[in-house]
């Protein structure tokens, strides 16, 4: 009850102010994918009774036509702001109240909330993977759920503390670089502490020595060892441990255009048609003595011929006037076979015709 009163307070407050909310059409679909070999992930948006349709149908097209079965330990249907694995992957978004207080050039403040979706980093299932390759185990003290590094008993074997050093950096490095493009790498420190430790106990065990404590003695405790290459120079080889950074497929420079890698637009996105306000279905075809009804939203200036930045271009195509016309003429138009009336002349509409 307290939630509907502050809705309609809200609704009130907007009217009195006059500013105009989008409408949400009911019967909008989206709908895509994305598949690395045989890791398919589909984002939808629509009801959830819909999409468990679409995974069903799914399930029935592999199992008919390709003869295989869907995993039923990975595939579900869930919402991505609890978030969804993909590849080593935890992709989601929160929203919340955590909004960024940001400051115009005028002074004011204002609050903002970027659309841009987390890429976090599993780490329970990292640790239970590191601990079946024998890097880990599940602590003896203290918190059962707490991890701790164990000796690598198939790399106490090399002949010498720098190979053993060469190793684990390799294994760092690994997660390092796949990990590279998470905007959470600051939570891979406990792993990496971890695999330090195992680098220590298996570098102590190979010289005959139990406690980690003996390499941090004598190798310092970032892991530092000496030694003579082939042609008789010294080499200094360090144990990596990498510190968190940006992720690195966002670009950080504030010149670049972030839409060149991917399509985020900062704070609401601006939508192409008046569809978020009226759906074109419920009014009737703008062409004269069309029966049908409109179903789609047409621009009466092409937006190519739009110039400026991107975000004008948005801006512009969303405020010009817009005909609703049906689907056969929409196609006809934009086949070049229309015949009819100037589009010009035609009654349109603008944003500002609608009111809340």
């Amino acid at each position: 009850m307290i939630s509907k009163a502050l809705s309609q307070i809200r609704s009130q407050d907007r009217a009195l102010k006059g500013i105009r909310s989008q409408k949400i059409d009911d019967n909008w679909r989206k709908l895509k994918y994305v598949r690395y070999a045989d890791d398919i992930l589909l984002g939808f948006i629509g009801p959830r009774s819909e999409a468990i349709n679409i995974l069903i149908y799914i399930s029935n097209f592999v199992g008919i036509n390709c003869r295989m079965d869907l995993n039923s330990e990975k595939t579900k249907v869930i919402h991505h702001e609890k978030g969804v694995e993909f590849l080593g992957y935890k992709i989601w978004k929160k929203y919340g109240l955590k909004q960024k207080l940001l400051t115009d050039k005028k002074g004011f403040k204002k609050r903002q909330e970027s659309n841009r979706l987390n890429f976090g980093v599993p780490l329970s299932k990292l640790f239970s993977r590191f601990a079946e390759r024998g890097f880990l185990k599940k602590s003896s003290l203290g918190r059962s759920d707490r991890w701790v590094g164990r000796r690598q008993d198939k790399w106490l074997f090399l002949k010498s503390d720098h190979e053993i050093v060469h190793r684990f950096n390799s294994v760092i490095s690994g997660i390092m670089n796949y990990y590279s493009g998470s905007t959470q790498k600051h939570v891979l420190s406990r792993l990496y502490f971890v695999l330090k430790k195992s680098c220590a106990l298996t570098i102590a065990h190979r010289n005959n020595k139990r406690s980690a404590w003996w390499t941090f003695n004598n190798y310092t405790k970032d892991i530092v060892v000496k030694y003579m290459n082939k042609a008789g120079k010294n080499i200094k080889i360090e144990l990596l441990m990498p510190k968190s950074s940006p992720a690195k497929w966002f670009p950080q420079k504030k010149s670049m255009n972030l839409s060149a890698l991917f399509p985020i637009i900062q704070g609401n996105p601006i939508p192409k048609t008046l569809s978020l306000i009226c759906s074109a279905k419920d009014l009737l075809c703008a062409i004269p003595n069309c029966p049908n009804k409109a179903g789609e939203w047409h621009h009466v200036k092409h937006q190519k011929k739009i110039k400026g930045t991107e975000r004008k271009k948005f801006i512009t195509a969303y405020s010009a006037k817009q005909i609703p016309i049906c689907k056969a003429h929409h196609n006809l138009i934009h086949n070049g076979k229309y015949d009819g009336p100037s589009l010009k002349k035609l009654n349109g509409y603008i944003p500002s015709d609608f009111n809340e």
